[in-house]
């Protein structure tokens, strides 16, 4: 099981529809770059869009990581 699987155990509700939402938005993006219309300066902004995306997940996941001590290996609330 990976980490992401791990955090959808402890995630509040909040959280995870931020998630979600930040998922949902870079699916939005992807599907927008993949259109033929989509010429290479709006691929651009959408590349950095995505990144921006991207970097907010990973602060939330991180986010929880600690919280949770979070490894590959399995967790803990830090009182165990």
């Amino acid at each position: 099981m990976n980490i992401l699987n791990r955090l959808l155990w402890i995630l509040d509700d909040d959280t995870y529809d931020q998630l979600l939402a930040i998922t949902q938005a870079h699916l939005r993006l992807v599907m927008e770059a993949i259109e033929p219309s989509c010429d290479a300066d709006k691929k651009k902004v959408i590349e950095g869009d995505i990144l921006a995306l991207t970097t907010l997940r990973e602060s939330i996941i991180h986010q929880f990581q600690e919280i949770y001590n979070i490894t590959n290996g399995g967790f803990t609330n830090g009182n165990d």
